[in-house]
């Protein structure tokens, strides 16, 4: 750690490299993990229950506001399964239903017209280009550029993951290098130059993460337009599936490298070999929390510098608006940028207990900077993606939350505990306080609590969970039918209803033409009459 009077030296230049990296002040604060107490607070306040059980309920709460939402959203979507119904449902909610009333200005008025009118010429073209038949030369040349695409993305997967494997033992060689300044107190003699090279290798793990993340999407959007898909619905559902998957698997590997590294320091505690990693949960949450500064800082000179520039330049020169085009609002691109920003939120708050509120802020930023520039320099999308009501991406927020718990859970369950630092220093694992909790309850409680988790209680409550979820299945099925039942009744009354109507209509021209028959044959006699 830097001493008060070489940070005084320093002067602003060690606050910012501080407050970018996590280290010097913000390593000794309540951000991180190491600097919470073991120790029983006033009151009996028990920080090592408080810490668990706090993370515990953020995850709980997290899971259950997503199945709540995505539970709601597939109410709201529970139709008939009949595609050709739906796709005509989908056309009169458009005609019929998609204005907005509330609408008095012109330019959201004319935006809206324009959404409208993209929307039913996308649903137009996708229903034309899949039921368009591809000639077989055509379909060879279509899956053999796929393949190339898919080998060129395959190897720029596996160099960026092993860029940002090796991007942590350039990060810990200057970590290492930093700590034995600063224990021999030779830190002042590095020049400013010197120091932020130093501190450029030391972020250099979260700086390739956020390249890659920026940069590989770009090319990903580029090389789908090689693939030759049917529909730009399909180009849009490749490009984010990889996406995702980058995004997912580049933290993978960055927590991969650094879980290696802490499981080999972790079994010298108890050797001769001296150990590098003093708290190797605020390493972690250290790399984490670069992440979400790096991330932020990139996304908010991109949007505001990056999205002006663009505007102004395709504005002003006609070959910039030829070659790159007009910027526009992708919404696939912007939630998925949100999902990675929940992402670190859930991989770093255990590590980073005041992260969340961190990332709260980095959001509520988010939003009114991307504001400021959707409504000055984007426009609309020219490739609207139809995520049926969010639907797509709640599940891919579900799927993320999951494999958050992969590394939380390895910690609790697998890695030592730091021995001189944070609130479970002294334990073997972090549910050893569980464990203790377990044993000190009441004889009653803890024989429920063992029975809870044994496998006479789980065989059978698997057993349940599986019969009632086949049970729901056939309801729901059942209930589907029904719909399915009643609709066609529905059409039926309503071709009888036609008929009837029809045979009135029928009924009434004749009685009409009967009632022209009787007028003309009075006319006829009355003319006889006066002829006679």
């Amino acid at each position: 750690k830097i001493s008060n009077a070489q940070r005084k030296d320093d002067g602003w230049y060690s606050y910012i490299q501080d407050t970018l990296s996590g280290g010097g002040y913000l390593e000794e604060s309540e951000l991180f993990y190491g600097t919470y107490t073991n120790a029983t607070i006033s009151k009996g306040y028990e920080m090592q229950s408080a810490y668990f059980s706090t993370t515990l309920v953020f995850l709980v709460l997290s899971l259950t506001l997503i199945v709540h939402n995505l539970g709601q959203l597939f109410k709201q979507n529970f139709s008939v399964n009949n595609k050709s119904q739906v796709m005509l449902w989908k056309y009169f909610n458009k005609v019929f239903s998609a204005w907005d009333f509330s609408i008095t200005e012109g330019n959201p008025a004319r935006i809206k017209m324009i959404s409208i009118k993209r929307d039913l010429e996308e649903e137009l073209r996708y229903t034309k280009d899949k039921n368009e038949k591809w000639s077989f030369k055509r379909r060879t040349d279509a899956y053999w550029r796929r393949f190339q695409v898919n080998v060129a993305i395959l190897i720029m997967l596996v160099g960026a993951g092993s860029g940002i494997y090796f991007s942590t033992f350039l990060s810990r060689d200057a970590r290492d290098e930093r700590l034995k300044r600063n224990s021999t107190s030779d830190d002042s003699q590095l020049s400013h130059g010197e120091s932020a090279l130093l501190f450029l290798r030391e972020m250099s793990a979260s700086l390739i993460v956020t390249a890659v993340n920026l940069f590989l999407p770009t090319i990903f959007n580029w090389l789908v337009l090689k693939e030759k898909w049917r529909t730009s619905r399909d180009e849009v559902r490749i490009t984010l599936l990889r996406t995702v998957f980058l995004r997912l698997a580049s933290l993978g590997v960055l927590m991969a490298a650094i879980f290696v590294e802490i499981d080999s320091c972790t079994t010298t505690f108890n050797t001769l070999e001296p150990c590098k990693l003093p708290c190797w949960e605020t390493l972690a949450g250290q790399e984490i929390y670069r992440l979400v500064v790096v991330d932020f800082i990139v996304v908010v000179i991109a949007t505001t510098i990056g999205e002006t520039l663009w505007n102004l330049t395709s504005k002003r020169l006609e070959w910039v608006k030829d070659v790159f085009g007009k910027p526009e609002f992708v919404i696939s691109k912007n939630v998925l940028e949100l999902i990675y920003s929940q992402a670190l939120i859930w991989l770093g708050a255990y590590y980073s207990p005041l992260l969340p509120a961190i990332g709260f802020i980095k959001l509520f930023i988010f939003f009114y900077v991307k504001k400021i520039s959707l409504l000055h320099n984007l426009q609309p999308s020219t490739r609207p993606y139809h995520a049926k009501n969010g639907k797509t991406f709640r599940m891919i927020l579900l799927l993320t939350f999951f494999l958050c718990l992969i590394p939380i859970g390895y910690s609790i369950a697998k890695l030592k505990p730091s021995a001189r630092c944070g609130p479970f220093r002294g334990n073997n694992h972090m549910y050893d306080i569980v464990v203790e909790k377990v044993d000190k309850s009441p004889s009653g409680l803890r024989d429920a609590i063992t029975f809870l988790g044994s496998v006479g209680f789980f065989t059978p409550l698997i057993a349940l969970t599986v019969t009632a979820i086949y049970y729901a299945r056939t309801v729901t099925k059942a209930q589907q039918k029904n719909m399915e039942l009643v609709h066609s009744q529905l059409v039926t009354s309503g071709k009888d209803k036609r008929f009837l109507v029809d045979h009135l209509r029928e009924l009434a021209s004749k009685l009409e033409e009967k009632e022209e028959e009787k007028k003309k044959l009075k006319k006829r006699k009355v003319a006889a009459h006066k002829n006679y």
